[in-house]
């Protein structure tokens, strides 16, 4: 059965990422970490993700292991995580 995943594992288990070589198992996906390797598990038309959660803050971020969000503890650590520095200048850390 491991020989052939993931066509051996229901489909219910895995989400196919952009680049149908890869594949990661359905809880990872909509976690706000890049497991796919190019975002299609965050923001991609077929993963369909709700927005940001209380302890994350949306924006584009610069570090390829997030997508669209990153989590609070990076706001206001006096280094540029999201691409329009909104994580020094308005974000807050989650209390």
């Amino acid at each position: 059965m491991c020989s052939d995943l993931p066509n051996n594992l229901p489909i219910n288990l895995i989400f196919r990422c952009g680049n149908p070589q890869f594949w990661i198992f359905i809880d990872k996906k909509c976690n706000y970490i890049n497991d796919c390797g190019d975002c299609s598990d965050e923001i991609g038309a077929y993963a369909e993700c709700p927005p940001c959660e209380p302890e994350w803050w949306p924006c584009t971020p610069v570090l390829y292991n997030y997508c669209s969000c990153i989590p609070r503890y990076l706001c206001q650590n006096s280094q540029q995580d999201c691409l329009d520095w909104s994580d020094e200048y308005t974000c807050t850390r989650a209390s």
